[in-house]
């Protein structure tokens, strides 16, 4: 793993732009909210992304499509198989509305900052239809070396192959085309630690497709127990890039309740389309099907929320992020410049840094 690490920084050109943008975070557009995503200043600035996992997976899925069959489409699927996979927008679809009761929603809303309601979830562990990636090579060779017990404790790996994966940004972007902002989210800092800690952004990965077509590149290694300590002790045994927060109590209590929502059934069969009688015959169905098959009783509860004590602790938890939140965010002015803009403006004497290209080729400069 250490040849790896070190092939991988020795690829990392140096940061053009660092000499102009401080570290930190910088908040960018995003229709009429916005997002803090990291510099371009930071010290693990790279045009690569990175993901790593103790073991390769062939085909290289996100968790809640491993070991089904390789189609294009939810209705291809055997009826177990399609019924666990709405079982867990099920679970999806009840996470998020817990997030909107939570105070750091609150926050957020009323700072115009987008909260990547389904990028969180993964991040704290439900079942998506989507993979992290991260921009920090130390974070993926963290995931690529610990595994984690079901009392939340990592460990080194001691045995077996592990892998890291690398796509260039550029390159990756350009293979998205115009669905690239559907498809790669960039989550930054959010007003939930997790995914700032963690440099994180996710990949949709839709059914029947595999992240290894994607072009990129494929690292494999022998683990070594010395060498996961080191990433292990590198992030405190987890709790750098997993600081315990109100939020994931919640997840932990969604994920693993042996009822479901109804109301939260309705939504997700709603969000995929059905309504009228479509929608109460598929209701029934599922209720059936769910407690038969799946041993989950669909019932008429609240969905699972924040309890008061939790409630109490997130206040005062956000009371406490607020302090700090906004301290290492910057706003950089930018332009956008056509084709040939950039030269005729460094021939005039001005100092140009190219940042950003949009879908026709302008550019954005500061």
């Amino acid at each position: 793993m250490n040849e790896v690490m070190a092939h991988l920084r020795s690829e990392v050109p140096a940061n053009p732009y660092a000499q102009f943008m401080k570290s930190g975070y910088q908040w960018v557009n995003d229709g009429g909210a916005g997002r803090l995503i990291p510099s371009k200043g930071s010290s693990f600035w790279s045009p690569f992304l990175y993901r790593g996992q103790t073991r390769r997976y062939t085909p290289c899925v996100p968790g809640v499509f491993r070991g089904l069959p390789k189609v294009n489409h939810p209705d291809q699927l055997p009826r177990r198989d399609h019924a666990q996979s709405y079982l867990a927008g099920v679970r999806l679809e009840e996470f998020m509305w817990a997030l909107t009761e939570h105070p750091a929603y609150e926050f957020s809303s009323k700072m115009g900052l987008v909260v990547s309601s389904e990028a969180l979830a993964q991040h704290y562990e439900l079942p998506t239809g989507r993979l992290d990636l991260t921009q920090d090579p130390d974070v993926a060779a963290f995931f690529a070396t610990n595994w984690r017990d079901d009392s939340g404790t990592w460990y080194p790996m001691e045995d077996g192959e592990g892998v890291v994966y690398r796509v260039g940004v550029p390159r990756l972007m350009q293979g998205l085309g115009k669905h690239r902002e559907f498809y790669l989210e960039w989550i930054g800092k959010q007003a939930w630690p997790r995914p700032g800690e963690q440099k994180g952004c996710t990949l949709l990965v839709p059914l029947g497709a595999d992240f290894e077509e994607i072009d990129g590149d494929i690292f494999t290694f022998r683990h070594d127990a010395a060498c996961g300590c080191q990433y292990n002790d590198l992030f405190d045994g987890g709790k750098t890039l997993f600081p315990p927060d109100v939020l994931s109590e919640v997840a932990d209590s969604i994920r693993t309740c042996a009822t479901a929502a109804k109301v939260m059934l309705v939504k997700t069969l709603e969000r995929n389309g059905f309504s009228g009688a479509a929608l109460e015959e598929q209701v029934r169905a599922s209720i059936d099907y769910f407690q038969e098959h799946l041993g989950v009783e669909v019932v008429d509860r609240t969905p699972i929320s924040l309890t008061e004590d939790q409630k109490a602790r997130a206040k005062t938890q956000v009371a406490e992020m607020k302090k700090t939140f906004l301290d290492n965010v910057r706003v950089y002015p930018v332009r956008t410049a056509k084709p040939g803009d950039v030269e005729e403006l460094r021939k005039r004497g001005v100092r140009v840094y190219v940042i950003g290209e949009d879908t026709h080729g302008n550019t954005e400069v500061p």
